[in-house]
């Protein structure tokens, strides 16, 4: 027995990952398991991302079923608050509230997808709150370009000393290196105690990295953030985030990432500290009239200002000037708008630090002041202005 509402949230979660339609018909189920102790687990796949979480429940007979996950959704999402009572009876699945019944058609649990072994994999246990903030600084900056697969996911390194991860679209790249104390990072092997000291002697001298799709990194921000400690399992291709009983596992992207510190300009020495909520409201309205494709505006630098401007022959025209500190040649660089808003947004800093090249080169911005124990970058590429 659940509350109706409660139910929701836990099918919600569960559901952003099964597919409406699959060719392989389990794929559209949810798995769902009733234990002794009044635990009732929610399971679902897609076999590149799955999700298993768990909730109490007033069981009276053990068991597992599936149900499909869309229609079930809907009559759940549809239903009033109140008690609601799940039966089963082979394949058959019967939900019972105070004044409804509803019957469906599962298909046989034994069907369902497998979730990896995490018992020989490597493991690291990390703090809940510092991971899901790395996530929610970098992820944005994933590219959705499918013949680039290696930046469709975001960049994790384990060093000896700290984490960082990193995404870019070849456009922009977000960067957050979160410092740590060498015995806050603990780097396992579950299957034999020479490999730990192998793990351990690799994070020690180098790093460790993988390439986690966004969705799955969105699922641990929003379910596992909650728990104190995510402890997670990884080898070639999987990798499995564990907070308590609830566990989501993705397929890693395969090859090598880029190599983003070639490209990030640390030497750009003409330097132009702002208000941040000033200059994002004013990126907001001036980019109302820019170009619908390039999103581009101007953002031009003189002395103690920041002018924003777009012209456009369709639209019209916008200019605006914001205060800033810097004191050197007037520059002008051609931005995405949405590109500076995305970067902007992602900020908690009340001021930003650009720190700039000529007008082909990357721009970067930085929190200011620096944050402790987090060293946060973001870079945006500039559009080549008409001459």
């Amino acid at each position: 027995m659940w509350i109706t509402h409660f139910f929701f949230f836990l099918l919600s979660s569960t559901l952003q990952i099964i597919p409406s339609k699959s060719t392989l018909p389990i794929l559209t189920q949810i798995m769902i398991q009733a234990e002794e102790n009044g635990k009732v687990t929610f399971s679902g796949s897609n076999l590149n991302i799955g999700i298993r979480v768990s909730a109490a429940a007033e069981v009276h007979e053990t068991g597992v079923l599936t149900a499909p996950a869309k229609r079930l959704y809907e009559i759940i999402r549809a239903l009033p608050n109140e008690p609601i009572d799940f039966h089963t009876s082979g394949a058959q699945i019967r939900l019972q509230c105070h004044r409804g019944f509803y019957q469906m058609i599962g298909i046989e649990a034994d069907e369902f997808p497998s979730f990896p072994d995490a018992s020989k994999q490597k493991k690291i246990t990390v703090d809940a709150e510092q991971f899901s903030y790395l996530i929610g600084k970098t992820s944005y900056a994933v590219s959705t370009d499918e013949m680039r697969p290696m930046l469709n996911g975001v960049f994790w390194e384990l060093y000896a000393d700290g984490m960082v991860m990193v995404a870019t679209d070849g456009h922009r790249l977000a960067k957050l290196r979160h410092q740590l104390a060498p015995e806050e990072i603990i780097v396992e092997n579950t299957e034999n105690e020479q490999d730990v000291e192998d793990e351990k002697s690799e994070a020690e001298g180098s790093k460790i990295g993988v390439i986690v799709p966004p969705k799955a990194l969105s699922l641990v921000h929003r379910l596992l953030r909650k728990h104190g400690e995510i402890t997670v399992y990884f080898d070639e291709n999987f990798i499995l985030f564990t907070g308590d009983e609830d566990m989501i596992f993705s397929r890693l992207i395969e090859g090598d990432y880029v190599n983003y510190d070639q490209v990030i300009p640390y030497q750009n020495d003409k330097e132009v500290r702002t208000n941040r909520m000033d200059l994002l409201k004013a990126v907001r309205r001036v980019a109302i009239l820019a170009d619908e494709l390039s999103h581009q505006i101007i953002f031009r630098v003189k002395p103690e200002l920041v002018e924003l401007s777009v012209n456009n022959p369709e639209k019209g025209e916008a200019r605006e000037e914001i205060a800033a500190e810097y004191k050197g040649e007037e520059l002008a660089f051609g931005y995405n708008a949405q590109y500076l808003i995305d970067i902007l947004t992602h900020f908690d800093s009340d001021n930003v630090l650009f720190k700039l090249g000529d007008s082909i080169a990357a721009g970067l911005i930085l929190p200011d002041p620096p944050q402790e124990d987090y060293d946060f970058l973001t870079l945006i590429m500039p559009i080549r202005l008409e001459d």
